[in-house]
């Protein structure tokens, strides 16, 4: 999607939404794109390592740090980019779409 139409479909979207509203409309896009971070993906493929670690093998855990390190770094890297650099994208143009909209409704 391109600037123009992702604007305009904005538009049509948040035309009755009072300021609060659009705020928070805005607030949560940007919640939504934290939560496409890197970090967070990495964060949430290491539960299952945990889990695994602290309840089933106690006595492993660094083993199962360094087995997800090495998961994240040769197969889950990749595999979050092949997923989420499309979306990624299109929500930090959404984003700057949203505050230019704010910008012309505040004047």
């Amino acid at each position: 999607m391109n600037y123009h139409t992702i604007k305009e479909k904005e538009l049509e979207t948040t035309k009755n939404y009072s300021d609060k509203r659009f705020n928070r409309y805005l607030r949560f896009h940007k919640i939504l794109r934290g939560l496409y971070s890197e970090l967070f993906f990495w964060s949430i493929s290491l539960v299952p390592f945990i889990i695994v670690s602290v309840f089933l093998l106690q006595d492993s855990y660094l083993f199962f740090l360094i087995v997800h390190f090495l998961f994240w770094k040769f197969k889950g890297e990749k595999m979050y980019h092949k997923d989420c650099d499309k979306d990624i994208e299109e929500l930090e143009l959404t984003i700057e779409v949203l505050k230019d909209i704010q910008k012309e409704r505040n004047g």
